[in-house]
């Protein structure tokens, strides 16, 4: 049975148990991950990224090089040829080499975020031992391939699908997939599909080889940014895929993907605090030497106020994603999609914000093509859309908690009315506060906001029913409620019992911008606003 992560047992249980993501200490850099770091800084200067950007392509020698460095086995453990990372560590590492070019750095973050995954967590010891040791080196790069023209977020409905062969050796695979990342550059790929025949939702995850035959690779399509990061359409007719290559049993293939999402989700979202923590170091070299009216601008507030939302944004995320990453380090199946949705979504809006005032404070020198602001702008962009878009990410906390409390509701109307009235107003207690007046009312701000979204989401759950999935605006409150208050949480046990007063600064700030964000409109009226504005 699958274990249940932190927000989960305080969304649907009602558990406060924050030994789930406790303590939050650093990662130590070693000498491994050093090299793997210069190393990386190496390809940079041989291929640097505004060229990579001109050539649409990483060159084999580029490729070649990350493979002799170890790019390609960083989570692999290290009985089949890899470093064997810890995910902490392996993210540690990410948000080091995103910052120096995110579309380099995204052929081996794809490979094992997403495209090996599956095979890591799920994979036979015949697997592991087939394809691990080649993915390790390089030889054979992975891609993840689900997303179709026509299916993108509804994932439960691809329409790609196998059937198992009349003597039962192997499953034939037939339909396409698109905007797949690493598509030219892989040599395997975990594909889902669903069974023919099988019940609405049933699929299957697939390991398949570039080089059987009916596989089809199209050319890489051309995009607004990322360019050098190969993305393609695929093909598969007639693929013959021996039933050996199944990850898991027949119809676990949905629940392998969402699992192997979660670690992509944390690597887009570690990306992301790598930008911002490189863009607050731009906006303070540039303000610090732009003169105007006879000052610096670091010394105007709305300058200030950018460094300083950056600097609180880039250290929210890195808290939510190191204790999200800690509960995946300790149990790798663990059920945290509520935390990697919070992360990704926070992250990847907060880095937009953050790389478009790095190229305000830039000034019209930021607006050429020469500096590296709208290309880090360009290469961000897809961050918004791909592992879930923000929209989705913005209405997915809740309709899954929505979906895990379903499951504990009494049948009978009165008895679940009762059952929702009663956890409406159910809360768990603190177990200890901090000692600092600035700290307290940020724990008081997160129980504020954990005990809104609680009462907000049983409200919903009585009034809204089978609708709440159309509810998105009102869906949207709650997710920001719950992000609100993982983030605050999250930060206190990050900085402990003996805060600097840098960190009691950065927590002030998140409660002010956590209040901030979920003190809007009321969705109801908002709703009412948009049937009229909105078409």
């Amino acid at each position: 049975m699958e274990s249940m992560s932190f927000l989960y047992k305080l969304r649907v249980e009602g558990v406060l148990d924050e030994g789930l993501i406790s303590p939050l200490e650093p990662v130590q850099t070693n000498d491994e991950t050093t090299a793997l770091i210069e190393a990386f800084g190496e390809v940079t200067k041989k291929f640097p990224p505004k060229e990579l950007d001109k050539l649409g392509v990483v060159p084999e020698e580029g490729l070649d090089m990350m493979r002799k460095a170890g790019f390609f086995g960083m989570t692999i453990p290290k009985k089949y040829g890899g470093a064997g990372l810890t995910f902490r560590s392996y993210l540690a590492l990410v948000e080091q080499v995103a910052a120096k070019d995110i579309a380099l750095a995204l052929v081996s973050l794809a490979h094992l975020s997403i495209g090996l995954e599956g095979i890591i967590l799920f994979g036979t010891e015949e697997q592991k031992e087939r394809y691990l040791r080649p993915a390790a080196s390089g030889e054979m790069i992975f891609a993840y391939a689900l997303t179709e023209p026509d299916t993108g977020s509804d994932a439960q409905h691809i329409t790609t699908s196998v059937t198992l062969a009349e003597d039962g050796s192997h499953y034939i695979l037939n339909g396409r997939k698109t905007y797949i990342t690493n598509g030219n550059y892989a040599g395997g790929y975990t594909v889902f599909a669903k069974v023919d025949g099988g019940k609405e939702g049933e699929m299957v995850a697939l390991i398949v080889e570039r080089g059987w035959e009916g596989v089809e690779v199209g050319a890489d399509l051309e995009k607004m940014g990322i360019k050098a990061s190969s993305t393609t359409p695929i093909k598969f007719d007639g693929v013959k895929v021996p039933v050996e290559n199944i990850l898991g049993k027949p119809g676990d293939g949905f629940k392998i993907a969402m699992t192997i999402l979660n670690y992509g989700r944390l690597a887009v979202a570690s990306a992301g605090v790598g930008l911002m923590k490189r863009s607050v170091e731009d906006m303070r070299a540039r303000a610090s030497k732009r003169i105007q009216f006879g000052v610096p601008i670091i010394d105007f507030e709305l300058i200030k106020e950018k460094i300083a939302k950056a600097r609180v944004h880039a250290f929210a995320a890195d808290t939510m994603v190191w204790a999200t990453a800690e509960q995946l380090d300790r149990d790798p199946t663990a059920n945290a999609a509520m935390e990697t949705s919070h992360c990704k979504l926070y992250s990847t809006t907060k880095t937009w914000e953050t790389l478009y005032d790095a190229q305000q404070v830039a000034g019209g020198s930021g607006y050429l093509a020469t500096a590296p602001y709208e290309r880090r702008l360009r290469d961000w962009r897809v961050a918004t859309i791909f592992e879930g878009t923000t929209e989705i990410h913005s209405i997915y906390p809740a309709l899954f908690a929505a979906r895990a409390v379903s499951r504990e509701i009494p049948k009978g109307k009165w008895e679940a009315v009762k059952y929702l009235i009663f956890h409406a107003f159910r809360y768990p207690r603190e177990g200890r506060w901090p000692r600092q007046p600035a700290l307290k009312r940020a724990l008081l701000t997160a129980k504020t906001l954990g005990r809104r979204f609680r009462f907000g989401f049983n409200f919903a759950l009585m009034r809204y029913g089978k609708k709440l999935p159309m509810k998105e605006i009102y869906l949207r409150k709650l997710a920001w409620l719950s992000l609100g208050e993982f983030a605050i949480r999250t930060a206190l046990i990050r900085v402990g019992e003996n805060p600097t007063r840098e960190e009691v600064d950065l927590i002030s700030y998140l409660r002010e911008d956590a209040v901030s964000a979920t003190s809007c409109l009321s969705a109801d009226k908002r709703e009412k606003l948009l049937s009229r504005l909105g078409r």
